[in-house]
Formats: C-alpha cells, sequence, structure tokens
C-alpha cells in the first residue's frame, strides 16, 4: 500500500512539474539577483526588492501579502515577464516603440 501511495504521489508532483509550476521561495527580501528563467517569490509580510534584472527570458512573479516595494534600482528588460502580487493588485503594462525602448506603461486592475 505504501509503495502505491508513493508511485501515485510521484506521478502527481510530475504533472504538476510538467505544466511549468514552479513552487516559490519564501523571503522577505529578493535583491542583487538577474533572473533568466521562471522564478516565484512569496512573503508572508511586505516583500521588499532592489537590484534586480529580469532578462529576455525571465519570468518572475513576486507575492507579498502587505505588497511588494521596490526600493532601488530594477529592471525588466525586452522579452522579460515581471508579475507582481498584493493585497492591492494591479498590473503594469509596458509599452515599447520598434527599437525596444520602453516608451509608455499604464496600470489596469487585476480580474
Amino acid at each position: 500500500m505504501r509503495s502505491i501511495c508513493i508511485i501515485i504521489l510521484s506521478l502527481c508532483v510530475s504533472d504538476v512539474l510538467g505544466q511549468g509550476y514552479v513552487a516559490p521561495d519564501t523571503l522577505d527580501s529578493y535583491a542583487g539577483y538577474s533572473v533568466t528563467g521562471r522564478k516565484s517569490i512569496y512573503s508572508f509580510q511586505r516583500l521588499q526588492t532592489h537590484d534586480v534584472v529580469v532578462e529576455n527570458g525571465g519570468d518572475l512573479m513576486l507575492t507579498g501579502e502587505d505588497g511588494v516595494s521596490v526600493t532601488g534600482p530594477f529592471s525588466v528588460k525586452l522579452g522579460g515577464k515581471l508579475q507582481l502580487n498584493g493585497t492591492n493588485q494591479y498590473r503594469l503594462k509596458f509599452f515599447y516603440d520598434a527599437s525596444g525602448n520602453r516608451v509608455r506603461r499604464r496600470k489596469t486592475q487585476n480580474n
């Protein structure tokens, strides 16, 4: 019976991982990183972040129970993705010109 449970659990975990799920790291501060793949950070308080670069192809999700504060240099390069989550959730949509320069951003509500 025990081996059957282990096999079922491993099949469920591999199915979830196959769908691109990334278990979040639990931190109160996220600083000094270059993100090139998928990364998820979660804080039970306010998440403080600075000195982060999300590279082309990078996908970063930051979640803080009391919000996310960007307190210093932070950039998302063309082709990178950033999602900020907190109690007052909104999304920033960035617009670029033909050369890849960011020209505008717009705040939208999450639904």
